[in-house]
């Protein structure tokens, strides 16, 4: 299976502030500055300029109190400038809109910041040519509808074009994979965005030091000069075959591995891996498991949060200093040992011990019938239960079990056995069915559910929790599932019975998602120019969020995903394996979980999803996978699904128009994450330095996570409701990706309820994630992926319309 990590986008730019060479402009009446040192400028407060978009050559002119003026390009900042009136001209440039108005007078008062931002569009008519990477002298040649053709190379901006159709050949370029030839059309309404991108061939090498969140630092080599320096994981583009050496650095309280020498040859889409596990001075855990000649099971969580399960004793050496607990695991017939933890030391041993206690299983078969039975013994004792039961505390002594008859069902002869301190005891009851009756199963069996059922000939029960009864007459039979308090109402189930054998209805109950209603309003939209660590792809326009939703408070967790994936399952909807969950709806076989990764919290094995880290948001999860969970959960519910399997589009014609649960647009979700504020994070600001005092309180990133997921909730919520908005996982939304939309809004103007881009190649992820520095975790923050990559620090939350 292909390494998806190594394939991940990640689209979090950051607006760089290039150091400028500023040239001043004198006449006879005007004091010419040149700044050498911007430092050295008396009084308080900076200026900041601005100029969008970056690859754009923006020439200004700011004039200073005193009359002087200063000329540069793009971003500039001028610190500590004189206190007073400051004026900024921005010039036309052929080809673009300048912005309006074009001279800027701002006055700069005690301890306070000027920003002077401009945003130049590109105007109908108008071509804009640009390679990437940038500076490669690629040559292009753009043929016109007229015939005509223009012969130029790397990034140029064309104007006066007319609309039609054109042809851009991008020629060949030794050494790197070129697009070719590409056919586009020109409209009288907007720009034409002629981008060739260049890359190196696929063939590529991933680093991985172990365990890889060590973050080991590494170097690779080869001939002429070639050296690549990283830290933990990272994937380095191959541009020539022949000998490599990778040499490991050395990292605090670990055994530095050697260095690996390795020969390559590149191939189409090769990918090589060299790996290299860094050991600590370790030590030694050892498992005492066997008690009264029996091999006790267990479930061993090292130090660096591995798991190791087994049954009996064992030794593991070479172990990394730390906590480490055991589980000891259920055995029919013993009650086990409470959970316990030691402190392993460098070179040390530690040894935990089984001390379990003999006890009773009862077990009546099939298990969900939950037949009632009952336990007596010595001095009197006397149980009455129902289904599976561990039965500890016992005294040593003779046992009897009775089992009571159950509607539809035959039950099996008592039986006794005796019970010591070193022999459990297991009592199974199979219980044989007989035909022709109806069996009602809300499970699980503690809510004691109400339901009712109707079937031909006016057949008609109702009732609550597990019922029998016979049934003979062929036919449509129809349950219909009661409300439970903290617990979703599943949809009514149908049932064609022939007349032969038995009628099931069986159906799981789920818990209640904690939704929070939110109410339409309006908001601004992007990050402003002074927000600091921001990227160029946040430029800020007015939106209206007209329609009401419902969100859910916190992200969807593994053991609530697993509960609806289980529920998909046994309906048919999706299919899987050890390796991966796949779609099954509308002819689609897309993966929707990766099962196969070393940092997935979800199992399937024998038909059943399994999961560690239950309230842990869910990962490794594809965009496909999301909306799927959506699709299932509105089917659950008895809605219509919001999403097609064949075009993925959600509603019939926009988001929300979709009555089902779905992913939120964009705008609903950084309007949901704002909760009404307009800072970089919902309780406050960022510094300039990239710095949140906020953040810790509401957020998980990387400098209070631990390099891992932590459960939902526990962090505060914003004045709405709604947690981890910042951090933990990043979250999918349903819309495309497209560079310029902000700007187009910003230009042409924004729909209510903006549905995103039509169409794209990435769909948006936002709100960052545990290993996440603070400016990716802002509320205006975007990133996006390729919705069929599934990764550790990616998960969702749902949406649902509004009554």
């Amino acid at each position: 299976m292909p390494n998806r990590h190594s394939a991940r986008f990640l689209l979090f730019l950051f607006l760089l502030i290039p150091a400028l060479v500023l040239v001043g402009c004198s006449d006879d009446e005007e004091e010419t500055i040149v700044i050498t040192d911007p430092g050295a400028v008396g009084g308080q407060g900076d200026i900041f300029v601005n100029t969008s978009p970056s690859n754009l050559d923006v020439p200004w002119t700011l004039t200073l109190p005193s009359g002087a003026t200063i000329a540069g390009t793009n971003d500039f900042q001028l610190e500590n400038p004189d206190h007073g009136d400051y004026s900024l001209s921005w010039p036309d440039i052929e080809g673009w809109n300048e912005p309006r108005p074009n001279i800027s007078n701002q006055t700069l008062g005690s301890g306070s910041n000027l920003v002077f931002s401009a945003i130049y569009l590109p105007q109908p008519g108008t071509a804009l040519v640009r390679t990437i990477p940038e500076d490669l002298g690629v040559t292009w040649k753009l043929e016109l509808p007229s015939g005509q053709e223009i012969l130029s190379a790397d990034d140029t901006t064309l104007i006066n074009l007319v609309p039609g159709n054109y042809i851009m050949t991008w020629f060949d370029l030794e050494g790197f994979d070129g697009p070719g030839v590409v056919g586009v059309s020109l409209n009288a309404l907007s720009p034409l965005y002629l981008t060739g991108e260049y890359s190196y061939p696929d063939s590529t090498i991933v680093v991985n030091p172990i365990p890889l969140d060590l973050r080991a630092p590494w170097v690779l080599t080869s001939l002429d000069g070639f050296s690549v320096e990283g830290v933990g994981q990272k994937k380095v583009d191959l541009t020539f075959g022949g000998d490599y050496t990778i040499t490991w650095l050395e990292v605090e309280d670990h055994i530095t591995p050697e260095p690996e020498e390795m020969f390559i040859t590149l191939e189409e889409d090769k990918v090589f891996y060299t790996s290299a596990e860094y050991l600590t001075y370790t030590g030694t855990v050892n498992i005492s498991g066997i008690f009264g000649g029996v091999e006790m099971p267990w479930s061993l969580v090292n130090a660096t949060g591995g798991t190791l399960v087994g049954q009996g004793d064992a030794e593991f050496t070479g172990m990394r200093p730390g906590q480490c607990t055991i589980e000891w695991l259920p055995l029919d017939g013993w009650a086990p040992s409470e959970m316990e933890e030691l402190e392993l030391t460098l070179g040390g041993e530690i040894t935990f011990t089984a001390t379990p206690e003999a006890a009773i299983t009862v077990r009546p078969l099939p298990a969900d019938l939950y037949a009632s039975w009952q336990l007596s013994g010595p001095d009197g004792f006397l149980l009455d239960g129902s289904g599976e039961m561990l039965v500890d505390g016992l005294s040593a002594g003779s046992y009897t079990i009775a089992w009571t008859a159950t509607d539809g069902w035959g039950g099996p002869d008592s039986s006794s056995q005796s019970l010591t301190a070193e022999s459990g005891l297991v009592f199974e009851g199979q219980y044989a069915q007989i035909t022709q009756t109806l069996h009602v199963n809300p499970l699980p069996v503690s809510l004691d559910a109400s339901w009712a059922i109707s079937g031909p000939n006016d057949f008609s029960e109702s009732g609550t929790g597990m019922a029998s009864f016979p049934v003979s007459e062929s036919g449509q039979y129809t349950v219909v599932w009661g409300e439970v308090a903290g617990y979703m109402q599943p949809t009514a189930q149908v049932v064609e019975y022939s007349g032969e054998g038995n009628l099931n209805f069986k159906e799981n109950y789920q818990e209640t998602l904690d939704l929070v209603a939110i109410d339409g309003g309006d908001f601004i939209m992007g990050s402003s120019g002074g927000e600091g660590c921001r990227s160029g792809f946040e430029a800020q326009h007015d939106v209206t969020v007209n329609l009401d939703f419902v969100m859910k408070a916190t992200e969807v967790t593994n053991a609530e995903f697993i509960a609806m994936a289980q529920w998909a399952y046994d309906r048919g909807y999706v299919t899987a394996n050890v390796y991966g969950v796949n779609d099954n709806l509308d002819g689609s076989t897309v993966e929707l979980l990766d099962l196969d990764d070393g940092d997935q919290e979800i199992f399937f094995e024998n038909g059943v999803f399994r999961c560690i880290r239950p309230n842990h948001p869910v990962k490794e999860v594809s965009w496909y996978g999301a909306v799927s969970y959506c699709d299932w959960l509105s089917l659950y519910r008895g809605l219509e699904r919001s999403y097609d399997h064949t075009t993925w589009k959600c509603g019939t014609n926009h988001p929300s128009q979709a009555y089902g649960f779905r992913l939120p647009t964009e705008a609903e979700w950084e309007f949901a994450c704002r909760a009404g504020s307009s800072t970089a994070f919902a309780n406050g600001g960022i510094f300039g330095n990239c710095h949140s005092n906020f953040l810790p309180d509401i957020g998980w990133y990387d400098e209070n996570s631990d390099g891992w997921s932590n459960e939902v909730g526990l962090k505060i919520p914003n004045d709405w409701g709604l947690y981890d908005m910042h951090g933990n996982v990043q979250e999918w939304c349903n819309d495309w990706l497209e560079d310029t939309y902000y700007f187009y809004l910003l230009e042409f103007g924004t729909p209510d309820d903006p549905p995103g881009p039509l169409y794209g190649e990435l769909r948006i992820a936002r709100g960052g994630y545990f290993f996440s520095p603070t400016e990716n975790c802002r509320s205006a923050a975007r990133g996006a992926f390729d919705p069929s990559n599934a990764s550790h620090d990616t998960g969702f939350r749902v949406v649902l319309k509004g009554n």
